[in-house]
């Protein structure tokens, strides 16, 4: 069961249908995350997202103050009785290391009044990382389509009423896409010519 973390002004979950209206510096977070082993607890910058996160794909949506965030900690181990964390800013510094390049994927913003997407965050045990100790690998992935699909059977009408946006690394044209046909499609709806 997904246990919103406690300490430290958690989270709120927003919910399908009647959710209070958003705050002048809140925004719509959308937390997906794609686990193959059970999270104790995943944590940002700004606090704990969750805990006891069973195996699996995870999709929900949270009021959260605008700002700039960072994910900075997974805690697992609770499918062998060991507890190992894996602190992401250690973890980036390797990425920087092997890889020369970094384009900071951990990072992302929420914008007030809009929900904002920041990728998926993809957590798989890997066994040629436990030779050397590591063990675990963790990216950041824009799937925002998924999300979108996911999100249309339980929040239709959240999506309608605040404008998405992708805040991760990188660009996301179909978000863009998807916005500008959607209010397109409304306006000829509505008998507005665009």
């Amino acid at each position: 069961m997904l246990q919103m973390g406690c300490a430290a002004a958690p989270l709120e979950v927003f919910p399908p249908v009647g959710g209070r209206p958003l705050a002048e510096d809140e925004g719509l977070l959308i937390i997906q995350i794609d686990t193959d082993i059970p999270l104790e607890a995943i944590s940002f910058d700004r606090g704990p997202v969750a805990e006891n996160l069973p195996k699996g794909r995870h999709l929900w949506m949270v009021r959260a103050r605008a700002g700039h965030y960072s994910w900075n900690r997974i805690q697992m181990g609770v499918e062998t009785g060991k507890r190992r964390s894996l602190d992401l800013d250690d973890y980036r510094y390797l990425m920087r290391v092997e890889d020369w390049v970094w384009d900071d994927e951990y990072e992302f913003d929420v914008v007030a009044a809009e929900i904002n997407y920041p990728g998926e965050l993809i957590i798989r045990s890997d066994v040629i990382l436990r030779s050397v100790g590591a063990g675990y690998s963790v990216r950041n992935r824009n799937h925002s389509a998924m999300a979108i699909r996911e999100l249309q059977k339980t929040h239709a009408a959240t999506l309608r009423m605040y404008p998405l946006r992708y805040t991760g690394a990188g660009e996301d044209g179909f978000l863009d896409y998807y916005s500008r046909t959607r209010e397109r499609l409304e306006a000829e709806g509505a008998g507005i010519s665009p």
